[in-house]
């Protein structure tokens, strides 16, 4: 190895001597004007050969060169017993709880969060069970993605029987029928002008209907009876 780099090192000496020898051609005023002197590579002797001064960029790829080496001999020992990094690794975080006084607290942590996958799997099951009565269906029979979706049909369920409840507790005061009686005349407020533009036969037939049915007739729809029909007019 000596031999092959005793090449490289005279020429670098001789590099070396050749720029120091352009340097100190360089008169004074031009290093006023260029800046600080530009300081020669050092040259370190060592063992009575030459050594020359490595750059930055030439450490750090060397550094990298190196450590690479180093990686790849520890991945081959480690090899001989693949698990080993990863029980260290487990076991040093163990002892890092332990010493740190953590260990109540991660198990009590551990608890709640099995607590809350029960809690969890309570909750899937009462909104699959409420589920299946708005669908008249079997709780067993839905599967995970129908539940996901269980609280716009259980809510539309609610809100539809919720009007009929408000239209009984409604009809429990004199207030409350009057809100009735108007609701009512409003839903029918487009039949009631037809009927009240309507002709003689039209209104014959809307009164024998209403007669069938038992379906009563509101006040504002009684009061359009009275008016002349338009044939008549």
């Amino acid at each position: 190895m000596g031999g092959g780099l005793l090449p490289y090192r005279q020429h670098a000496a001789w590099v070396l001597r050749r720029d120091d020898a352009r340097h100190s051609r360089v008169p004074d005023c031009c290093h006023a004007r260029a800046g600080p002197k530009r300081q020669p590579t050092q040259v370190i002797p060592e063992s009575g050969a030459t050594t020359i001064a490595l750059t930055v960029t030439e450490k750090e790829h060397w550094k990298n060169r190196l450590g690479k080496r180093i990686d790849r001999k520890i991945d081959a020992i480690a090899a001989q017993d693949p698990t080993l990094l990863e029980r260290t690794k487990n076991q040093a975080r163990q002892r890092s709880v332990e010493s740190l006084r953590l260990a109540d607290l991660y198990a009590e942590l551990d608890d709640i969060h099995e607590q809350s996958q029960q809690l969890e799997e309570r909750e899937t099951n009462v909104k699959r069970s409420m589920l299946a009565i708005v669908r008249g269906e079997n709780a067993d029979d839905l599967s995970r993605h129908d539940v996901y979706r269980w609280d716009t049909e259980v809510n539309a369920a609610i809100k539809r029987r919720q009007s009929l409840h408000e239209d009984e507790l409604l009809a429990e005061s004199e207030t409350g029928r009057r809100i009735l009686e108007l609701r009512q005349e409003r839903e029918n407020l487009l039949d009631t002008v037809w009927l009240a533009t309507s002709s003689t036969q039209i209104r014959t037939l809307w009164t024998q209907l209403g007669e069938l049915l038992d379906d009563e007739q509101t006040q504002l729809q009684r009061n359009a009876l009275t008016i002349p029909p338009t044939d008549d007019a």
